[in-house]
């Protein structure tokens, strides 16, 4: 997976960073998630056209596939830095 998203990354401009990694909190409040990943886009344009892009929609399945009760083991956030 991790592979299958820097991949990605290559060949879309617009995404900046990508990251992922097993949680390693300590603080107790994670409710069992037990890895991230952090994708920085430079415009919310960017990611837009990573959503749809053919690679991000092969990769998706394999992503919930892996995920402690499927789409139900993720939690999704998106959001804009301010200007």
């Amino acid at each position: 997976i991790e592979a299958d998203l820097k991949a990605i990354q290559q060949k879309l401009p617009g995404m900046l960073e990508f990251s992922m990694g097993p949680n390693v909190s300590q603080e107790g409040v994670s409710k069992d998630f037990t890895h991230g990943f952090v994708m920085t886009f430079a415009s919310l344009a960017d990611l837009q056209a990573y959503l749809p892009h053919p690679d991000h929609v092969a990769v998706k399945p394999k992503i919930i596939n892996n995920l402690a009760g499927g789409l139900d083991g993720a939690m999704i956030m998106d959001w804009e830095e301010p200007a």
